[in-house]
């Protein structure tokens, strides 16, 4: 043959046929398309998400570290300061929204990261 090379026909390889592999059912590709649709616009939806969670980001993170700095702030003068019958209840309470505010303006953060489509710093 020397210099010819052969080329290939657009049937299924020899190995395929043996496998059975090479019979591809108008169901097969319809799966494929509609899977490849649903894979592109959740990706679509996920973008969405990121920019406007990025966008909403300073707002939200600013009042979630208000509620985390003011409730341990709020505890800390309630465990050192106040003598009340209350006392108990008041430390529950500015305990509890220091750790809601802290834990979600981690939550929020985990969340973007989470969505962003590449890597990225948050600042």
């Amino acid at each position: 043959m020397g210099k010819i090379i052969p080329i290939r026909r657009g049937g299924p390889s020899p190995d395929e046929i043996e496998a059975g592999d090479h019979r591809k059912t108008a169901a097969d590709r319809a799966w494929q398309v509609l899977k490849a649709t649903g894979l592109g616009m959740l990706g679509v939806l996920r973008y969405t998400a990121f920019v406007v969670l990025l966008f909403l980001r300073r707002p939200i993170r600013f009042v979630l570290n208000l509620c985390g700095s003011g409730g341990l702030l709020g505890f800390f003068m309630i465990a050192f300061g106040f003598s009340g019958p209350n006392r108990s209840s008041l430390l529950w309470l500015s305990g509890g929204t220091a750790a809601i505010g802290m834990f979600g303006a981690w939550f929020y953060d985990s969340l973007v990261l989470w969505l962003s489509p590449r890597p990225i710093i948050l600042a």
